[in-house]
């Protein structure tokens, strides 16, 4: 009896190293699964960046903002806070800044609102006094999220193949970000 109770339990501790190998391995696994995703997913996020970015210039020109530079990956930093701004298209008189996502969700339009209420004052002190206008870019759009992006006074931008389009409707005016007065269109 003695000896089937102490076979018993070692084939318990057994199972429990055996459990505790399993999951550990399956935590490697799901961390080696996050890094594969994350590389993947930033890889298609430059991409349509850099599809965007290409066009930008032209497309705000045609909607009548005159564009004299674009620059990506704009971080703004004002303590504690850290934003960082995918596209910045400015003149002398105007900012757009644009978020551009693979696939753009209305969360991701929330979010962006979110942050160019707050914009003007993480800017650098040259471009505070510029109006600020704001942009959505995506390759693909679940299915509420380009409508909100225009309701919200963004730009809407999709990237189509090797260029991108500016696709809000006819007559559309943006909303300047401007949480220090009313806001205003071009």
């Amino acid at each position: 009896m003695r000896e089937m109770r102490r076979r018993f339990e070692e084939s318990q501790r057994r199972a429990e190293r055996d459990m505790e190998d399993l999951r550990e391995r399956q935590r490697q696994t799901d961390a080696q699964l996050r890094r594969s995703e994350l590389l993947f997913t930033g890889h298609w996020g430059k991409l349509v960046e850099s599809l965007v970015e290409g066009d930008l210039a032209r497309l705000l020109r045609e909607r009548g903002v005159d564009v004299a530079m674009v620059a990506s990956r704009i971080e703004l930093a004002l303590d504690p806070r850290r934003r960082e701004i995918d596209l910045l298209a400015a003149n002398g008189e105007d900012v757009v800044a644009v978020e551009v996502k693979t696939t753009m969700k209305v969360a991701d339009v929330r979010r962006f609102v979110e942050l160019l209420d707050e914009v003007r004052e993480l800017l650098p002190t040259v471009f505070r006094r510029l109006r600020i206008y704001g942009g959505m870019a995506y390759l693909r759009a679940e299915e509420e999220a380009a409508r909100y992006a225009e309701r919200r006074g963004l730009y809407v931008i999709r990237a189509t193949g090797n260029s991108a389009s500016i696709i809000n409707a006819p007559g559309f005016r943006p909303r300047q970000f401007d949480p220090k007065g009313p806001a205003a269109t071009p």
